[in-house]
């Protein structure tokens, strides 16, 4: 991740339109996961899995030209899809008392 922020922050002036729009997006599902960092609730975790897949549907929709950030957002892309399978499914491990279900996403 720290490889993906140094490449964003690196971005040249003809990029930096397209790096305010991918940093943006990763900031507000930053500050969104921060409301419900200490939430014992489930129905706010997966509003958090819902979060998860909106960003990576903005992420995805973005018009970036440049082939550096267009990786960066393919990789976005898949942490955020990722993160919200990974939720759902611990989300349905405790509510189903499963608790060697969770496991990481296989990669796509």
């Amino acid at each position: 991740m720290l490889a993906l922020n140094q490449g964003l922050i690196s971005c040249g002036a003809s990029k930096a339109d397209q790096c305010r729009q991918l940093i943006l997006i990763t900031k507000q599902m930053a500050e969104e996961g921060a409301k419900y960092r200490d939430t014992t609730s489930t129905e706010e975790v997966l509003n958090m899995a819902d979060a998860f897949d909106a960003t990576a549907t903005k992420i995805e929709r973005l018009n970036l030209e440049d082939p550096v950030l267009a990786n960066y957002q393919g990789e976005l892309v898949s942490i955020y899809q990722g993160n919200a399978e990974a939720t759902r499914t611990m989300v349905k491990a405790l509510e189903s008392k499963d608790i060697l279900t969770p496991s990481l996403p296989k990669n796509r």
